[in-house]
């Protein structure tokens, strides 16, 4: 049995992945009465409240991380990013390169450039005449894209789909996004895989994301509970194991 700790915002469950946990959760016990156990809790909760420990924190990376802070010890989130199997021109499908402002050579068109050190850190376009933003870096040309997707893996299986942005009529290639799982050898048991379909109809890989605070954009299952289960321990498992030195300056 998991006990989940749904985030509340003025003693309300709004955050969506929290609202579908709930619903799988009330499914399950409906089904197996005692199959899991729910807990409601704001900010302050988090911080007063020692029998929330050992519990599945469900709602904004804030809440996940401050229940990180109050219960495992003050382990920072570390993103996944691209992971080192995908990062290859044949599943990037654009020009790419990685360090600092100071190591990356300028370029003479736009970038994407992201912060791969934080969880929902800068991530953003960049004409020619901006400089770098500092920090560590992913940096790749910026393609003409015209639909993202989310796919939800679980078991190295394909668990389901959503469009999040642009056109729902553009289906990415399902065999690039199974060679892709495939390939991702370290993949945790249960991941987002954000693909991206360009203006030349060629789907390529965004980035990755554990199974914590990830938007599900009307994503359900049966197993959900347990997906958001295994995530967290995953995520929490990776970002102890991927820990920068408190002393470290980025």
């Amino acid at each position: 049995m998991a006990k989940f700790i749904l985030q509340t915002i003025k003693g309300k469950v709004l955050h969506d992945t929290s609202l579908a946990v709930f619903k799988e959760v009330e499914y399950a016990n409906w089904k197996t009465p005692g199959t899991h156990e729910i807990e409601y809790a704001g900010f302050a909760r988090l911080e007063e409240d020692d029998t929330l420990a050992g519990g599945i924190p469900v709602g904004s990376l804030s809440f996940v991380q401050k229940f990180m802070d109050r219960h495992h010890g003050g382990v920072q989130l570390v993103p996944r990013n691209i992971p080192p199997e995908l990062k290859d021109m044949r599943y990037l499908k654009r020009m790419f390169s990685e360090g600092t402002k100071d190591t990356i050579a300028k370029q003479d068109s736009p970038v994407f450039v992201k912060d791969v050190d934080t969880v929902k850190g800068y991530a953003g376009v960049i004409d020619v005449n901006t400089d770098l933003p500092s920090g560590n870096l992913f940096v790749t040309e910026a393609l003409d894209v015209v639909s993202e997707w989310r796919i939800f893996v679980k078991g190295g299986q394909i668990a389901g789909a959503k469009n999040y942005a642009g056109s729902f009529f553009l289906v990415p290639d399902v065999e690039f996004i199974k060679d892709c799982i495939d390939v991702y050898t370290s993949a945790p048991s249960g991941y987002t895989l954000d693909v991206m379909i360009d203006s030349r109809g060629e789907t390529s890989v965004i980035e990755v994301h554990d199974f914590v605070s990830v938007g599900l954009y009307g994503f359900t299952h049966a197993s959900l509970p347990q997906m958001i289960v295994r995530g967290f321990r995953d995520m929490l498992a990776y970002s102890m194991s991927n820990a920068k030195p408190q002393n470290q300056n980025s």
